[in-house]
């Protein structure tokens, strides 16, 4: 029902394009449905693009935030569509031919359908989440510590379509909310359970060094035409962009590897160089005020460079504006608490507006960081933060960025550094060019929300 869902969506969105297109045409030269020849080619473009462009949708939401997640992938897909087809259009001397009112009105349209679309769509996946007609009913077989976590996982989820029906443990029983079938394992009564739910899965979630048990609950169950999937604990291990592939004939599972490709470093060099070089461009006004501004109020430097961790270990000079007095740091550095930390006049603004970090787009044409990624530290931090967090080390992985997807789930300033470390891990694993123009797209929204609240606070 929901890869049908699925298909109507994608059909209902190329015809919201043409429509909004169409509509917008109508209404404003007063014709009919045929276009001129331009026109029809540029609307077929448009829906291609509709098509392929498929901004990151890992919804990593509650159900009652994943509307508003929906609204902003719609504005950022079609946003991008729009960016594509000026660009296209002046490029190739063409954008002559077409109404400016048109072209923004039909992508405003279709922004505004396309959004109704998903949203109902989603509305229905909900309904169809709770409705039993269309649950599939899962078997969870392993250790009860393994069980755990993946049951918490399936009853988290809001809109899926798995309903556990029972439990079977290699120990003794626990109690697991929700579910009443909890019992020991026993291939005869595992038997007639099956028969009872035909349409039930098998899932089976224990260490990697128990993989006897699974060969053996896969001999058991070989009467059953079963769909049997396998939730493996890795005992600790962090696999970080995971993969699987074979090599002589024989199937391996990577550990760890470079999360990201040659052709995904270049891309992504890029576009930090492109967009860098644009974004220096925009804001050259106000860095040059508040570079003026600093010197007036306190004199030199103006620019503070301090040394950070990125790519690999590496070490480099980040810049900032120097919005704190230059004796600061004289008893030493010290993280965070930067509400309480002395700053210059006018300092706080420059702060809350995030205008001091604008230095660091420097950073990124020199190759320093990127536009995305997780936050750089300094080297002292590092070594404390190396020993006393779980996989701290792995956000140096890919180059430090300007701003990340820790930064862009709240995660910033004096929050908890194990859940920041754990979304920065989550970037790498999940990594894709668009997911980094989300975040940029995300990034712009939360620094409005941040600054407004602040002010607030203050008032």
């Amino acid at each position: 029902m929901r890869e049908i869902i699925k298909i109507t969506v994608k059909f209902l969105e190329l015809f919201a394009c043409f429509f909004a297109s169409w509509l917008v045409y109508y209404l404003y030269f007063q014709e009919n449905i045929i276009y001129s020849f331009y026109y029809e080619y540029l609307t077929l473009a448009v829906v291609f693009l509709a098509f392929i462009i498929k901004p990151y949708d890992k919804y990593k939401y509650k159900y009652t935030f994943l509307f508003i997640n929906i609204i902003l992938q719609s504005i950022l897909k079609y946003s991008i569509i729009f960016i594509i087809v000026l660009t296209a259009l002046f490029i190739l001397h063409i954008s002559d031919r077409y109404s400016r009112i048109w072209l923004f009105c039909s992508f405003l349209l279709m922004t505004i359908f396309c959004t109704l679309i998903q949203l109902l769509a989603q509305y229905f996946n909900y309904k169809i989440s709770l409705s039993k007609k269309f649950q599939i009913p899962v078997i969870i077989i392993g250790e009860n510590k393994n069980i755990r976590a993946l049951y918490r996982k399936v009853i988290r989820d809001e809109l899926s379509e798995f309903k556990v029906r029972a439990i079977r443990s290699f120990e003794k029983v626990e109690i697991f909310a929700q579910c009443e079938d909890v019992k020991t394992l026993d291939y005869a009564e595992l038997k007639n359970l099956l028969l009872e739910n035909k349409k039930a899965e098998i899932w089976i979630t224990t260490s990697i060094e128990k993989i006897v048990k699974v060969k053996n609950i896969i001999y058991h169950l070989s009467y059953a035409p079963t769909n049997i999937k396998y939730f493996p604990d890795y005992q600790g291990l962090v696999l970080i962009n995971r993969n699987y592939g074979e090599m002589f004939d024989l199937p391996y599972f990577g550990l760890s590897i470079e999360p990201l490709s040659l052709t995904e470093k270049i891309i992504k060099r890029s576009a930090d160089i492109f967009l860098s070089l644009l974004f220096i461009l925009i804001a050259s006004p106000v860095l040059v005020l508040s570079m003026i501004w600093i010197y007036c109020v306190s004199g030199k430097p103006i620019i503070y460079k301090q040394k950070r961790v990125s790519l690999n270990g590496e070490k480099f000079s980040i810049y900032k504006l120097r919005t704190m007095p230059t004796n600061n740091e004289k008893a030493g550095a010290e993280f965070g608490n930067a509400a309480n930390k002395d700053v210059i006049f006018g300092g706080r603004f420059i702060r809350r507006w995030s205008i001091d970090e604008l230095p660091q787009l420097f950073n990124v044409v020199r190759g320093d960081m990127s536009l995305v990624g997780p936050r750089p530290e300094r080297e002292e931090f590092v070594e404390i933060f190396k020993e006393k967090i779980p996989q701290y080390m792995q956000k140096h992985l890919v180059k430090a960025g300007i701003t990340g997807w820790a930064q862009v789930q709240g995660y910033r300033g004096d929050t908890d550094l194990n859940l920041r470390i754990k979304e920065d891990i989550w970037y790498i694993e999940h990594y894709s060019l668009w997911l980094d123009i989300k975040i940029l797209f995300l990034t712009v929204i939360h620094l409005l929300v941040y600054a407004i609240t602040n002010r607030r606070n203050k008032v």
